[in-house]
């Protein structure tokens, strides 16, 4: 039944000879991009867990909380668009590095106490700019791969991005169990 299913090899195929092992893995160009999608999933959830943790500790934290979240969700059906317009005039290999030197003051503000308004501007920041980070990577995806087949880009992209999600599993797990221990 096995041998029903396995695709057959053409006349061309036998003729080319046996198939020569290349380098499978990816350039290191990629890798760092990887490296780089990966810490920024890391530096976004100690962020969202203060800010979550705040809300429930202030005494008007559902107010507070909610037209932070309201303008968070406004802000990320913007964010994309804004990074894709920044990346068309910039590049992507630039426009990511803005979007990170943004979110990484963004990040910081919270520790500099700047008050309600300064800690909004930073969820506003820090929450839409996990959605606009997806078309950046995946743009430079694309130029990092510009003469490779569409698999091979394909196969980086889930690469990244399932990078990202696990690596932003495990840093809420670690901290999860440093603020419950």
């Amino acid at each position: 039944m096995l041998s029903a299913s396995w695709p057959k090899q053409t006349a061309s195929a036998v003729a080319a000879g046996p198939h020569r092992a290349t380098d499978a893995r990816p350039p290191i160009a990629l890798r760092a991009l990887f490296a780089e999608y990966d810490l920024n999933a890391v530096s976004l959830v100690p962020h969202m867990i203060s800010r979550r943790v705040r809300r429930a500790r202030s005494r008007q934290g559902r107010r507070c909380g909610g037209a932070v979240l309201g303008v968070v969700l406004l802000g990320s059906i913007v964010e994309p668009l804004l990074c894709g317009h920044l990346a068309d005039r910039t590049g992507f290999g630039p426009a990511m590095c803005i979007g990170f030197v943004v979110q990484m003051i963004a990040v910081a503000m919270p520790a500099l106490g700047v008050g309600l308004v300064g800690l909004m501007v930073s969820s506003i920041v820090v929450g839409v700019f996990t959605s606009g980070i997806v078309p950046l990577v995946l743009g430079r995806v694309n130029e990092l791969l510009a003469h490779h087949p569409a698999a091979q880009k394909g196969v980086a992209w889930r690469t990244a991005t399932t990078s990202f999600a696990v690596m932003q599993a495990l840093a809420a797990y670690g901290l999860s169990f440093v603020f419950f221990r």
